[in-house]
């Protein structure tokens, strides 16, 4: 058994040094391009709640039209960016598939979080 907990180890390391490896291409190494991750889901959303709030009421049977789309719009916006980037993860990291330790579930998982 201290295989399998040795190996999981290795997969949380390799995982974890993905993850880092996507933030930095995806965001850059400033500290002004990890704002993009709060600003990126703002763009997309603020103009979809600004067009919904000027259309219909505020309140529709009791309920609060904003809250109401943050709640949906923003995990369909999640969804829809987390499957598109997940479709060309192995065209983008085929070098990194030359290492041993990297298998193509640990680029999955790092590609998701």
């Amino acid at each position: 058994m201290p295989s399998f907990w040795r190996g999981l180890l290795i997969q949380k390391q390799v995982v974890s040094a993905l993850i880092i490896r996507e933030i930095y291409t995806r965001f850059g190494r400033e500290g002004l391009g990890f704002a993009w991750i709060v600003a990126e889901p703002l763009c997309f959303a603020l103009p979809v709640l600004f067009v919904c709030r000027a259309v219909r009421e505020p309140t529709e049977h009791g309920l609060s039209i904003v809250p109401f789309l943050w709640s949906g719009y923003l995990p369909l916006l999640l969804f829809r960016h987390l499957g598109l980037r997940i479709l060309l993860f192995i065209r983008a990291n085929v070098p990194l598939f030359y290492h041993q330790r990297v298998k193509i579930l640990d680029m999955f998982a790092a590609r998701a979080c």
